[in-house]
């Protein structure tokens, strides 16, 4: 089955390719190089971050491939053998401490990389920029290693944080671990 969702399907569209930024590129992931759709819901992860939209749909359930995603839309196109999507349900954090980010002084990723830091959590800022500006979230956290949550009008995601040691600061040509970081 094909699904187009054009330009004139705003609304869709923006979830649509909300969703598709979260889609494994890897071609060992083959069962998270798809985007998954439930009756009112997209889904996508590549394993280390996780976006749902939730928005009202007419399209079948399953697994599907992207096939283009363009300024004119995007071209969806049933997978043959997807393999089976994880159950990300089981890994939807259920922290009760957050914080609001309206994004309406900086962009809402600024602020929402901020307010992490002060609790002493790191997320891959690509990650977060791809998904989180553009409207007000909630920010579930817990412990430092554990993943975060965003909350927004019909879109959440789910960051896996980083290991600080893993984080390499490049600084006019010269390469420092965050550990040399003081």
């Amino acid at each position: 089955m094909k699904i187009e969702i054009t330009k004139l399907d705003k609304d869709r569209l923006d979830c649509m390719r909300f969703v598709i930024r979260a889609k494994a590129k890897e071609s060992t992931r083959y069962a998270l190089a798809f985007v998954k759709i439930e009756p009112g819901r997209f889904v996508a992860t590549d394993g280390k971050r996780l976006h749902i939209a939730d928005i009202a749909h007419s399209y079948d359930p399953g697994m599907y491939e992207v096939i283009s995603n363009r300024v004119t839309g995007v071209v969806l196109l049933t997978a043959d053998d997807p393999g089976n999507f994880p159950k990300y349900e089981d890994i939807l954090p259920d922290h009760k401490a957050y914080f609001e980010c309206l994004g309406n002084k900086i962009p809402a990723s600024a602020a929402i990389a901020f307010g992490l830091a002060k609790k002493d959590i790191m997320v891959n800022l690509d990650y977060l920029s791809a998904a989180a500006d553009g409207e007000g979230w909630k920010v579930y956290f817990g412990e430092p290693d554990r993943p975060v949550l965003l909350v927004g009008k019909n879109k959440n995601v789910v960051l896996v944080p980083v290991n600080a040691g893993d984080v390499t600061y490049k600084t006019e040509g010269v390469e420092l671990a965050s550990s040399a970081i003081i």
